[in-house]
């Protein structure tokens, strides 16, 4: 994973340095020609949308593909959740109190994060979702990958797989987006809604029996179909620029510090020996609920280690670290403000 995210990191400084720009200034100097101001590095990107296109496209989808397998091995932003969900359940902290994790929660669906997609209500169930995700019933569970539209194009012009773009084709890669077009382009009032997980099957459905029977000259004419391919791609950028990577960090010092602000009385409960290495992070949240059901040694109950748990996650997002993640998105040209779903459609009408 670390030699990948080298590459990455290459690839992308040898494109900011352009080197044939460095050539040909090279050239012109050791033959003292003027370089004209007009001579600019990467100036083929301001000429080729296409070429910077793919480019972004490429950065965006290693990207992605890191930041999730990384926070996957290491369980960070997948456990983390479950303790900020508890701890919400519990009023121990504020709805909304963390707005990098809130926006990973609302890219994401809950089956991400919840066996069965339903994030736990009572104490004996926080401990029960928890040991499911780490993989008691088999493997651990990992947060799980979205983008069906832009992944094909990931595949197609990046890792050149065959994918034919008949208009039968383009019509089914469009049709399993996880977002519908509410409002209409012409008019500004056009949103593209996030269909709920549980909707999916059955929206998904609905598009095949639209198109079921269709001869070749009723589909979408070829404007109206790049049109529904710019507004699925559009409509996945939020997910797949998001970084991802620095949420798994954030989530991992959160981790640390509740790790610090329990120690003692951990080390009481489950003796000295309760971490083996770094690695075993995620078990301190496993450890907490287990203290609030009482399926700890003694058979001790108390909320006194998830109150602890409660102040570090104050602590860190107070301190400024609950919304690194949504500052680099806004210098990416993302700026996310939360509203309420009704008031929305209300003022979109």
């Amino acid at each position: 994973m670390d030699d990948m995210l080298r590459l990455v990191i290459k690839q992308g400084q040898e494109i900011v340095a352009d080197p044939v720009y460095q050539c040909k200034v090279s050239y012109y100097r050791r033959n003292k020609i003027p370089i004209a101001s007009s001579m600019r590095p990467n100036r083929i990107l301001d000429y080729s949308p296409v070429l910077a296109g793919l480019n972004l496209l490429s950065y965006r989808g290693d990207m992605y593909s890191i930041g999730f397998d990384v926070a996957n091995t290491w369980g960070s932003i997948q456990y983390t959740t479950h303790l900020y969900s508890a701890l919400q359940n519990e009023k121990l902290v504020d709805p909304h109190f963390w707005p990098d994790l809130e926006m990973a929660q609302a890219l994401l669906p809950d089956s991400s994060f919840f066996p069965g997609g339903i994030a736990p209500k009572t104490r004996k169930k926080y401990l029960e979702t928890f040991v499911l995700q780490m993989g008691a019933a088999g493997v651990p569970r990992g947060i799980k990958k979205g983008l069906p539209v832009s992944s094909i194009f990931v595949q197609k012009y990046l890792k050149r797989t065959e994918v034919p773009w008949t208009p039968e084709n383009i019509h089914d890669i469009v049709s399993r987006s996880g977002f519908e077009a509410k409002g209409e382009l012409g008019k500004g009032n056009l949103l593209m809604w996030q269909i709920d997980e549980k909707d999916q099957k059955d929206i998904e459905k609905k598009r095949a029996l639209e198109v079921k029977g269709k001869k070749r000259e009723e589909y979408l004419r070829p404007d109206e179909l790049v049109q529904a391919v710019v507004m699925a791609l559009h409509a996945e950028v939020t997910e797949m620029s998001f970084p991802w990577l620095t949420l798994h960090k954030s989530c991992w010092e959160m981790m640390k510090l509740v790790k610090e602000k329990n120690h003692q009385r951990l080390s009481q409960i489950f003796g000295s020996g309760y971490l083996n290495d770094k690695s075993q992070m995620p078990f301190v949240i496993g450890y907490i609920f287990m203290t609030t059901c009482g399926e700890c040694p003694g058979h001790l109950r108390t909320m006194d280690l998830m109150k602890q748990a409660a102040e570090a996650v104050k602590e860190y997002v107070t301190r400024g670290s609950g919304d690194l993640c949504l500052k680099l998105f806004a210098e990416m040209g993302h700026p996310v403000q939360f509203v309420n779903e009704d008031e929305l459609l209300e003022n979109n009408v």
